[in-house]
């Protein structure tokens, strides 16, 4: 569970026990791209798909799997993290990600 300080600015317009309570909260249109970057910079782990979330956390060095479709990792990848791993299908299609193979990675990363 995390653990965020009684007078953190920048958790101040959330609801801190909704954050400490839940592993996984839905926060769509409830923050501001500043606020965006300051919660995906405190996650343990990111699982994202290749868009601005990803290069986020990259930015901040968060753990993270990112999914990519048909374009190319080396070129739009996360960018000087050493804790990103990318998963890319043969076909260059996200649908042929297996599941299994996006569980494998962020269980890694968790230990």
């Amino acid at each position: 569970m995390p653990q965020f300080p009684r007078s953190d600015p920048v958790l101040s317009p959330l609801d801190r026990r909704t954050l400490c309570q839940n592993r996984l909260v839905n926060l769509a249109g409830q923050t501001s791209l500043p606020l965006f970057c300051a919660l995906i910079g405190r996650l343990d782990l990111l699982l994202s798909v290749d868009t601005g979330a990803a290069h986020i956390g990259a930015a901040h060095h968060v753990r993270q799997v990112v999914l990519f479709g048909p374009v190319s990792p080396a070129k739009y990848g996360p960018w000087q993290n050493p804790h990103a791993r990318v998963l890319r299908a043969a076909s260059g299609l996200m649908k042929d990600i297996a599941v299994e193979n996006v569980y494998c990675m962020v269980r890694q990363l968790r230990r």
